[in-house]
């Protein structure tokens, strides 16, 4: 015998049999080699086994041990009738050899190895085995409960479990044991999803409960109990006995159940996604119970079928959709009864903006049909370009590909998408982009009306005044002739309303003139005559739209002046060859369109200004009246379903000019360098673009308007001349057009040579 008290004993180099008794309150502790008892212990303190062996042998017993540590070898082939131990732990392994190891008051986790014929029998308290193990005498969990960390956890062998026990399963894992019940047992599993995929077999209760969901994957066509769904339950193979769906469960899958009932707060779902739960037996909805079924736009549904009645209650119906397009006149079969239906379901849940489900019954059927509702595209529009979208695209009717995108849409901004992408506003705001730039070749010829008759042969101080002495660049007379060219840059960008988007791009191009200068009874002035070529390229990014076009440039201009008092004049017309593509974009639809058209900017022009002289620095106050006119060609866009046609548009905006210049000499050295700035303000009547669309071809009319020029903006220029010669001149020029809601930035170089 050994005595402990309350002490441990250690074995470090174990070798031997003991055939004695070990008892106290203390503990053994294996550190190595391999131990055997073969007597009856009664020690209360922890078994350890930290290395090496503890071997059980005959009659030997440590029944009485508050629980072993096994991270070396437990070893009980040896004994007569199996071992009892309280509470297995540790990461070593047990050989069972033939034998059965009985937990009596479990209370840990083991994720070694547990091999041999013998079995595992749990009588109490909660064990966890993490493992792969090995044994294949099966699991008998008499009381208590019993976790599963992994899929090989249980062995080879079968899993009976008894009344009032725990069969607790991990995320992840798929128990193949064949699972035998007998009494009340409860699988639980607390996230995540887990599978049983062996066979059910049994009587009494099965109910699954917690948070995750559980599958039954294998043949329980041999159970004869009743299943309780607590949790979620998806049986994608046989499941004998009758189905309670409690509040809060649901029971889903693509199997066979046998009689089942929903009650209120429960929930039953065929399929994982679409699929078909078959009820072998009849089938009873409680009121406040929900039949929840997935639906696609290819006409699929989940389904019901119930060999015996199917008994309705008013229970709810909840529908989710797949995407895709849903037209009206779909019907989906959702539940079909051998013996009949009884009664009607109660609330259907409604999602879609221009469609309902409405349920249709018959005697042992229940369908679900897809039917166009009373809301009218227009009535979810916000904008005014979509309302008038909206309505051109409803009136084509069911069987376009236009009115079937939008009528199926499953949410109200997909349907706003869709409208903003369809109504093809680029083209109104590309009018409004040659809107903004028709002020280039404006300021470009009225800088050369400005210039004084009399000057000197360089660039000019002043503009329409006679310039004070010493003010001029050159003491040398000029000439009446002058060549000028002007290259340019700019980009810019106009704002969206909430209506229209925002346009945003770029232009660059190059101005050429020739003017003469004349002195007469009318004063002195400047006639002369310019052409030019530019290129753009815009964005409308919010609705996948671009346009670029090739422009072609003539003006003519003139100025006169009298004492200091200036008038200035002059007309332009611009071709512009524009190429234009749009991407048509919302849930369920894509079309890419381009179209070719053209446009023509008409502008007349005019500007009084009143020159003051101060020493070195010369100020002129002017007004100055403009009206332009854009006119859009006719085009039709080539793509898909969604191109539009248009005889085009026409935009006729007046510009006035309030604002003051002022030009100074600089004493840069050798090259004679005059600084000139602009400051005025800009205001537009008539700003907003429209253009009249059809879809093509014979759709309704339809209005769209464009990204809105600015009514007020700021007008601003500085830069210098410079004489490199006594007959040519050079400059260089920041101009800016700055608003709230538009901008545009230019940077231009000039030549002018006189002779």
């Amino acid at each position: 015998m050994v005595a402990l008290g309350g002490q441990t004993l250690t074995l470090t180099q174990a070798s031997g049999t003991f055939a004695g008794a070990i008892s106290g309150s203390g503990g053994l502790t294996v550190q190595g080699g391999t131990q055997t008892l073969s007597g009856v212990s009664t020690y209360s303190g922890a078994t350890t086994i930290a290395t090496g062996t503890l071997a059980l042998s005959g009659a030997g017993s440590i029944a009485a041990s508050s629980g072993v540590v096994a991270n070396g070898v437990l070893d009980i082939s040896g004994t007569n009738a199996g071992a009892s131990i309280q509470s297995l732990r540790g990461m070593g392994s047990v050989a069972l050899g033939g034998q059965a190891l009985t937990l009596t008051n479990a209370s840990g986790s083991f994720s070694g190895v547990i091999s041999g014929s013998g079995a595992l029998v749990l009588a109490g308290g909660s064990q966890t085995l993490s493992g792969t193990n090995l044994y294949t005498g099966g699991t008998t969990v008499s009381a208590g409960t019993l976790e599963l960390a992994s899929s090989g956890a249980a062995g080879a062998g079968a899993i009976s479990l008894f009344g009032g026990t725990i069969l607790g399963l991990a995320n992840g894992v798929n128990i193949a044991n064949t699972l035998v019940l007998s009494g009340d047992v409860t699988f639980g599993l607390a996230s995540g999803n887990a599978t049983t995929s062996g066979p059910l077999s049994g009587t009494g209760s099965l109910t699954y409960t917690g948070g995750g969901l559980i599958s039954l994957a294998g043949d329980g066509s041999a159970f004869a109990g009743t299943v309780t769904v607590d949790g979620t339950l998806s049986v994608n193979g046989i499941l004998g006995g009758s189905v309670n769906v409690r509040s809060g469960g649901m029971l889903k899958g693509n199997g066979t159940v046998g009689a089942t009932t929903v009650a209120a707060g429960g929930t039953i779902a065929p399929g994982n996604s679409i699929g078909m739960l078959s009820v072998n037996g009849p089938l009873t909805f409680a009121a406040g119970s929900t039949y929840a079924l997935e639906i696609n736009s290819a006409g699929q549904s989940d389904l019901l079928t119930v060999i015996g009645t199917a008994t309705l209650n008013e229970a709810m119906v909840s529908v989710t959709k797949e995407p895709g397009s849903y037209l009206p006149g779909t019907r989906y079969t959702i539940l079909t009864a051998q013996d009949g239906v009884s009664g009607t379901f109660g609330t259907l849940t409604q999602d879609l903006p221009f469609i309902d489900l409405a349920l249709n019954y018959e005697a042992a059927d229940v369908y679900l049909n897809v039917v166009r509702n009373a809301v009218p595209f227009p009535s979810v529009a916000v904008t005014t370009n979509q309302i008038a979208t909206a309505a051109a695209v409803e009136a084509l009717g069911q069987g376009n590909a236009l009115y079937n995108g939008v009528v199926s849409q499953t949410s109200v901004p997909g349907a706003r998408q869709a409208f903003n992408a369809l109504g093809g506003e680029v083209y109104p705001s590309a009018m409004s982009v040659l809107q903004q730039e028709s002020l280039i070749l404006r300021r470009a010829v009225l800088d050369r009306a400005r210039m004084p008759a009399v000057a000197p042969s360089s660039a000019p101080l002043a503009y329409a005044m006679k310039a004070p002495a010493g003010t001029d660049v050159f003491d040398v007379p000029g000439t009446p002739n002058a060549f000028w060219a002007q290259g340019f840059g700019a980009w810019g960008r106009i704002d969206g309303n909430g209506n229209a988007a925002t346009i945003s791009g770029d232009t660059a191009g190059v101005i050429i003139g020739y003017d003469r200068t004349f002195s007469g009874s009318m004063g002195d002035g400047r006639l002369g005559f310019a052409a030019g070529y530019s290129s753009s390229m815009y964005r409308v990014e919010a609705r996948s739209s671009s346009f670029s076009s090739d422009n072609a440039h003539v003006a003519i201009y003139g100025g006169t002046s009298f004492g200091s008092l200036g008038v200035r004049f002059g007309g332009a017309y611009s071709w512009a060859d524009i190429n234009a593509s749009r991407s048509v974009i919302f849930p369920g639809f894509f079309d890419a369109l381009t179209a070719d058209t053209s446009a023509r900017t008409g502008q007349v022009f005019g500007e009084v200004g009143y020159g003051l002289s101060f020493a070195q620095l010369d100020v002129e106050p002017f007004a100055g009246l403009a009206y332009v006119n854009v006119n859009l060609g006719d085009f039709t866009e080539t793509g898909g379903p969604a191109a539009l046609t248009s005889d085009g548009g026409s935009e006729g905006v007046t510009y006035s000019t309030l604002g003051a210049r002022m030009s100074m000499r600089l004493p840069l050295g050798p090259i004679p360098t005059v600084f000139r700035g602009t400051l005025a303000w800009q205001h537009a009547f008539n700003t907003t673009p429209e253009t009249l669309f059809a879809f093509a071809p014979g759709g309704l009319p339809f209005a769209v308007s464009g990204a809105p020029i600015a009514s007020d903006a700021a007008l601003i220029e500085a830069g210098l001349d410079m004489a490199v010669s006594a007959n040519a001149s050079l400059s260089v020029f920041y101009a800016g057009q700055l608003a709230e809601t538009e901008t545009n930035n230019m940077l231009k170089g000039g030549f002018t040579l006189r002779f």
